[in-house]
């Protein structure tokens, strides 16, 4: 596994936890264009299944049961569609981000995941419920930004 961007979603272990996260209650469908990382997946889904997409994520034992950055990707999908997010929800995606440390993570570029995630945070803070689109990169975007493209 590898991160190929300091962004919340610019690595494999987040993508991973896309499918852990949909796993039993969203379509699987890389045909379509208008999909969420290749899951089909819409606000009154992620609304109706809350509570499956939680066991989910506190059952995961591929990549660990409160894994942080399963917590994120909650988040990021909660705000990417204007789904529901409880404050419980909140307030753990908020307290795992700020116990982040890039600097004792090893990232190529600790500033720029600090950056990362103290958007993320202020993003989670403020959701109020309207769709908010969180800042990506690719995979070929990085590799693009690498040769000067």
């Amino acid at each position: 596994m590898g991160w190929w961007s300091e962004t919340i979603m610019g690595g494999d272990a987040p993508l991973d936890w896309v499918g852990f996260l949909c796993d039993g209650w969203a379509q699987h469908d890389w045909e379509r264009d208008d999909t969420w990382h290749g899951y089909s997946v819409t606000k009154e889904l992620i609304d109706a299944n809350l509570g499956r997409i939680l066991k989910n994520l506190r059952t995961c034992k591929v990549m660990g049961p409160g894994d942080p950055i399963g917590w994120q990707v909650l988040g990021v999908m909660i705000m990417e569609h204007g789904a529901r997010m409880p404050e419980d929800v909140r307030g753990h995606v908020l307290q795992v981000t700020s116990e982040m440390n890039p600097q004792e993570e090893g990232w190529c570029d600790p500033e720029a995941r600090q950056r990362s995630l103290d958007n993320f945070w202020a993003a989670v803070h403020n959701y109020d419920g309207t769709p908010v689109k969180i800042t990506e990169e690719g995979l070929f975007e990085a590799i693009d930004k690498l040769l000067g493209g």
